[in-house]
């Protein structure tokens, strides 16, 4: 927001609700000089926003003049698509975009800010780590290439659907006293724990990793404004899009097989 007497303010306001944001902007669209979002909360647990609200956003800063930055860290080709902005409709419009990991192709560590020609960058140009590298170049060419010339996007929107489906069987609905719920868009999906899991993750994780699958959890958003309900820590399950049918199976599998293992040594 537009600075104050100490400077500059930031605000969070609830994510995925309407009201919020429409609220929000009615009171201070006037000083909001630009909205960071992510398409799909990653931190906060893979959290996936309700239709329409990220299109709804973009309207928003659209109306008042604010910047829209999407942070497509995470996101970036594991939606079903290139950039998670984006809806029945089609893209949605952003005037900055933050892309990364994916974008390394597994091969390097690199990101990228991609922003609308006229927000130029000052005079005396800009800096980065590894801006304009050959090899970092070839790399993200190569495999963006690749990405298309196999239809990889396309075959990832069934895989995904796949994982989700089994996910929710196999895990939420045969094992309730360690998971919430399951959600997520296109490959990239979360598992909720329960508390009783939360408070034991350390060993969680080792059963896991002894029954072949290495597993990361997101922290979880926690106590949330807007009243919204807590969530706890979410494991993440996002294949990487060359993946097979049978490579999912396995992960499920192994999952459920670390699930009934951590009941039984906590039983």
């Amino acid at each position: 927001m537009a600075p104050e007497p100490y400077g500059f303010t930031v605000r969070h306001i609830p994510f995925g609700q309407f009201d919020a944001a429409r609220e929000f902007f009615a009171r201070h669209g006037d000083r909001v000089l630009a909205v960071v979002i992510e398409p799909v909360q990653g931190d906060a647990g893979i959290i996936v926003p309700p239709v329409g609200y990220l299109r709804e956003v973009a309207r928003l800063c659209t109306d008042s003049g604010a910047l829209l930055v999407a942070d497509e860290v995470l996101t970036f080709a594991k939606t079903g698509q290139f950039f998670g902005m984006a809806d029945e409709n089609g893209p949605i419009p952003t005037d900055v975009s933050v892309v990364g990991k994916s974008l390394g192709m597994g091969v390097l560590s690199t990101s990228m800010v991609i922003a609308r020609r006229n927000l130029t960058v000052r005079a005396t140009g800009a800096i980065s780590t590894s801006d304009l590298r050959p090899l970092t170049c070839a790399v993200i060419r190569a495999g963006l290439e690749h990405i298309q010339a196999e239809g990889m996007l396309e075959k990832s929107r069934a895989l995904g659907e796949h994982v989700a489906k089994r996910l929710d069987e196999e895990l939420v609905t045969v094992f309730p006293e360690l998971y919430t719920e399951s959600r997520g868009s296109g490959v990239m999906h979360g598992v909720e724990l329960t508390q009783r899991v939360a408070d034991r993750l350390g060993e969680f994780r080792e059963t896991m990793i002894r029954s072949g699958v290495f597993v990361e959890f997101m922290g979880g958003a926690g106590r949330r404004s807007g009243g919204l309900r807590y969530v706890f820590p979410t494991m993440r399950v996002a294949p990487p899009i060359i993946s097979t049918l049978a490579d999912a199976d396995a992960i499920v599998e192994r999952l459920a097989a670390g699930s009934r293992s951590f009941l039984e040594v906590s039983a």
